[in-house]
């Protein structure tokens, strides 16, 4: 906790909303008191002008009622009789001088607030008293004063009436009104949008959702209504400022959510695909021919049928009907391996797939359950960053698709780097087989024509549950929808899948819970989470309740809306087939989340910021983790913050040492710390990579340093890190870069942005227009130091790279490098392209004879705009980078060198998304040249002008107005990026180098 006078005060006072219910209590109309209209009176008296005035006298009539009881005789204030108002305060006023922040100095009769836990209540009470009189006064803070009536001295809360350790007095009968209050007076809010990518870790992290299942709904989708007047496949919500609910939802929760939720130990489970992969690869036992277009499967040593079920490639171009299913059409079989051996492997099982695209997967096994199966059956998955082992059990979740992870492969790649094994490796001592049936890779596009309108022609994760639980095999269960409207019908589809799942086709009972995800619409003004529970709710599902509610509200109202009160709505009890306990069964709670209101402007803007979307994965993973802690009565941490502040260093001799610091972490005795933020790691783990996409299960190292060795020289390898402690691991950070060589180069990277404006969008027939679509390694990857490595590299040139912080704090000094090549991507004025403290590394570096390449789409627009950059700014734009900023958008994403310039003759080059560039820099900057420059690149068709310019002189520079890693294909970056090292005479390594590189 914060520990500065202001904020303790306010945040043991809870200071902010008071229940709906105490605001009617304390209203004279009904308990005698008549306080409301008192302060309506004094809010219209005309005498009382200023914000200030108004202030005094309603804190004035909140006092003049110590004592007052209801007609009943009932206390209506906690303010006790004798109490007297001393003064009022203003620490904090608007430019106006009226009131921002409130200081109230209370006298207390002595003895009437006992100096305990109990105490701090009351205390509590009484401060929230002022801030109901104050809430429509534009008052913003708060801070109560207690008189001491021994010594005289003013004490705030803390000091007067200090909580145990732990937590403050809460009485039950009074719970509602304490979680509703939001604490006043809040910092700004901390940006938690680092560097980091929201990925599942390869291999199988541990933490403190280990042993437990998270099934989750991911609100709803496409599906055929053919009982409609329209008569086709439709989405069941509308768009909205941008967002549609049938997309968004499962977007937040497959992208955020389930890999915060698998990095701290859970499976998860959901009843829509959740991969966002529009590419499907499936490879059963059956596959054993040559040349099959998806893949092959191969055994060794003994297997033998099973007499079970096992999946089945449908027929043709797609499932027909509402009863067909994958896992029971009669033909489909699975294979056992028995001689179970705790040593090597005697028998495996592989299937490789034909990747037809480079790209991310989800991988999924099949198997047929039984008692005798293997409860730690050995899968090893190769992808293109090595090899993952994962430990199944195999006597449940089987006829289904069970996700292992998500991986990168690549098309055309050696067999080894995208095949899945399974083998007979167990220490189960009770087992005596294990089951290989198939193998998915990807969530590709709707195959299910269920009713009369064929196939959707969307992505599988897109689609309505019924067509995914359909698929998985839930239909095996007699429970699977069959009727006409598959909207309705869909509802009681999802709880019944987790019942299947969690307690009825295996025999087992899994420790698990269940939630459904969705946001709310009404009239456009509402705001703020709502959750429900059913009529049949049992007393578990209510805790859930009450635990996820709390969380999410106090992390979204503290961290994300720090400039007002969020909307605090209810735990409610309302019958929604989704959160049926019938469905459900008794052993498993359930409930449904409203998160926020998408028809509202302010709610649907905050939903589209990557940031809250953060905030939320993580409050939902932190309530799971506190349910289980409160159910248990045991302490299971957070996992941890990503680490900050990452760089890497080519120390030559095949040497790299890679350096982070720790991220933000919970600590009580940090005045900065947030009660959000996880406990401090205990380790890290170090990926590493050959193509910065594909990363090997990581290196565990106990300190924030490390010296890897391996480096090689004409190559570029890639690096992130994630933290990790007991509650399990965090997002990995930015992907860095090193390579051997013979010359000393630094990459930064600059590109820190990570905003709802750089989300690309798509116009969807019979769904909306300029949709966002929230996949972040299509807008913001963090990883953008892959194209300037592996262009610079095979020139034989060493990398070294580092994120801007450590260059701007001096931890990185520029002039020990011969080239520096700044990654601005599209930072612009809302991070400040390039900061004061950045700005002075550069100039002292170029002064000192330096070779710098920067590039980006907004640099020129945030530095260099007359009338609106700095004239700090504008100076350093065109005296030290030589470039003036002439126009925000060149209308073209195609540019040519010029003749005479470092880049002449390397003919038309694209930037384009739809050639290949990674994201979409919409707004490139047209330049003009400035301080002795010339124009390097034009842009050729939009409205024309310089793309890049060059300076020659004591330094060199290249700037562009456009960012390199969006030029579009592999071979046009390594042609611009050898003129660029030309230009900077580091092209060629001397013959006295070139045996030193091998």
């Amino acid at each position: 906790m914060r520990t500065s006078n202001w904020i303790a005060g306010a945040a043991l006072l809870g200071l902010g909303l008071i229940s709906t219910e105490n605001r009617a209590t304390a209203c004279w109309s009904g308990a005698g008191d008549g306080s409301d209209c008192v302060f309506e009176e004094i809010r219209k008296d005309a005498s009382l002008a200023t914000r200030n005035e108004r202030v005094r006298a309603l804190c004035g009539a909140v006092v003049a009622r110590a004592g007052a009881k209801s007609a009943a005789g009932e206390p209506v204030t906690a303010i006790p009789a004798g109490a007297r108002l001393d003064r009022v305060e203003f620490p904090r006023t608007d430019k106006s001088g009226n009131a921002e922040h409130v200081a109230f100095y209370l006298e207390l009769p002595e003895g009437s607030v006992a100096r305990d836990e109990s105490g701090g209540y009351a205390l509590y009470r009484i401060g929230s008293e002022f801030v109901h009189a104050l809430q429509e006064e534009g008052v913003n803070g708060y801070l109560l004063y207690v008189r001491d009536a021994g010594t005289g001295e003013w004490l705030s809360p803390l000091e007067y009436a200090p909580p145990e350790e732990g937590g403050g007095y809460v009485p039950a009968e009074d719970e509602a009104s304490v979680e509703m209050a939001k604490r006043l007076g809040k910092p700004a809010r901390r940006d938690l949008s680092g560097k980091r990518m929201p990925v599942i870790n390869p291999g199988q992290p541990q933490g403190s959702l280990s042993d437990r299942t998270v099934f989750i709904n991911q609100s709803h989708g496409w599906f055929d209504d053919f009982t409609w007047a329209g008569n086709r496949w439709r989405v069941q919500r509308g768009d909205s400022h941008g967002t549609l609910e049938d997309f968004d939802s499962p977007e937040f929760i497959n992208v955020y959510v389930l890999p915060m939720l698998r990095n701290a130990g859970a499976k998860v489970m959901t009843v829509r695909e959740a991969d966002l992969q529009t590419n499907m690869v499936i490879v059963d036992n059956d596959d054993t021919g040559i040349g099959l277009p998806n893949g092959r499967y191969v055994e060794t040593g003994s297997w033998a049928n099973s007499s079970g079920e096992g999946f089945v490639h449908k027929a043709g171009a797609s499932w027909n009907g509402v009863t067909v299913n994958p896992f029971s059409q009669g033909t489909g079989e699975n294979r056992l391996a028995s001689g179970l051996t705790a040593g090597a492997p005697t028998a495996t099982a592989t299937w490789t797939a034909n990747i037809p695209e480079d790209g991310y997967y989800n991988v999924y096994a099949s198997w047929w359950p039984f008692s005798a199966r293997a409860q730690d059956a050995q899968y090893l998955v190769h992808h293109s960053g090595g090899v993952s082992e994962l430990r199944v059990d195999q006597t449940i979740d089987g006829y289904t698709w069970f996700l292992l992870g998500n991986w990168y492969f690549e098309a055309g790649s050696p067999e080894d780097e995208r095949k899945v094994v399974l083998t007979n490796s167990s220490a189960d001592a009770g087992a005596t087989n294990v089951s290989a049936d198939a193998v998915r890779w990807g969530g590709g596009m709707g195959d299910f024509a269920r009713h009369t309108n064929g196939i959707s022609g969307r992505p599988r994760w897109e689609e309505e549950a019924v067509n995914y639980l359909q698929f998985t095999g839930f239909g095996r269960s007699g429970s699977h929808y069959t009727g006409d409207d598959d909207e309705a019908g869909g509802w009681s589809d999802r709880p019944q899948y987790a019942r299947w799942e969690h307690s009825e086709k295996d025999g087992s009972v899994e420790d698990a819970v269940y939630f459904a995800w969705h946001t709310n619409a009404f009239n456009g003004n509402a705001r703020g989470l709502s959750s429900f529970r059913h009529s049949t709710a049992t007393a578990a599902s209510e805790a859930l309740q009450y635990t996820m509610h709390d969380k999410l509200y106090e992390a979204i109202n503290t961290l994300w809306f720090t400039t007002e009160t969020w909307t605090v709505r209810g735990k409610n009890e309302q019958n929604f087939g989704e959160g049926n306990q019938t469905s459900l069964g008794t052993g498993l709670p359930g409930i449904l989340l409203e998160g926020l209101f998408h028809d509202n402007a302010t709610d649907s803007t905050a939903y589209n910021e990557p940031e809250f979307r953060y905030i939320v994965a993580r409050a939902i993973t932190q309530s799971l983790i506190d349910y289980f802690n409160d159910r248990d009565s045991t302490s299971l941490p957070y996992p941890p913050e990503p680490p900050v502040d990452f760089r890497a260093e080519s120390l030559g001799g095949g040497q790299a040492r890679l350096t982070w610091a720790a991220g933000p972490f919970n600590d009580p005795l940090d005045e900065e710390d947030s009660e959000f933020d996880g406990p401090a790691a205990t380790s890290y783990r170090v990926f590493r990579s050959s193509n910065g996409f594909g990363f090997d299960d990581g290196t565990v190292v106990n300190g924030t340093t490390t010296i890897l060795s391996g480096i090689p020289t004409n190559e570029a390898v890639y690096f992130r890190v994630a933290a990790v402690n007991a509650g399990g691991q965090s997002f990995p950070g930015e992907t860095l870069a090193v390579s051997d060589g013979s010359y000393d180069v630094l990459l930064v990277n600059g590109f820190d942005r990570n905003q709802r404006s750089l989300i690309p969008t798509a116009n969807i027939t019979n769904a909306g227009s300029n949709l966002r679509r929230h996949v972040p390694h299509t807008f913001q990857a963090f990883n953008y130091a892959i194209e300037h490595a592996e262009a610079i590299a095979p020139e034989g040139v060493r990398i070294s790279s580092s994120c801007n912080e450590s260059v701007a704090d001096g931890t990185v000094v520029l002039a020990n490098y011969d080239a520096v090549f700044w990654i601005g991507g599209e930072e612009s004025t809302n991070d400040d392209a390039l900061d004061a403290s950045e700005q002075s590394r550069i100039s002292a570096y170029l002064a000192g004879g330096g070779r710098l390449f920067i590039s980006g789409a907004e640099i020129g627009w945030d530095l260099g705009r007359a009338g609106s950059s700095s004239a700090a700014d504008i100076a350093f734009y065109n005296n030290v980078l030589r470039t003036a900023y002439s126009a925000d958008d060149a209308n073209t994403y195609n540019v040519t060198g010029t003749v005479g310039g470092p880049f002449a003759g390397l003919g038309s080059i694209s930037f384009s998304p739809a050639s290949g560039a990674r994201y979409d820099a919409e707004f490139p900057d047209v330049l003009s040249t400035s301080g002795g420059s010339q124009a390097a690149m034009q842009y050729s068709g939009g409205t024309g002008g310089t793309a890049a310019v060059f300076y020659s002189g004591t330094s060199k520079v290249l700037s562009f107005g456009f960012p390199f890693e969006t030029i579009a294909t592999p071979q046009q970056r390594s042609d611009v990026m050898q003129a660029a090292l030309a230009f900077f005479d580091l092209q060629d390594a001397t013959l006295e180098d070139a045996w030193q590189l091998y």
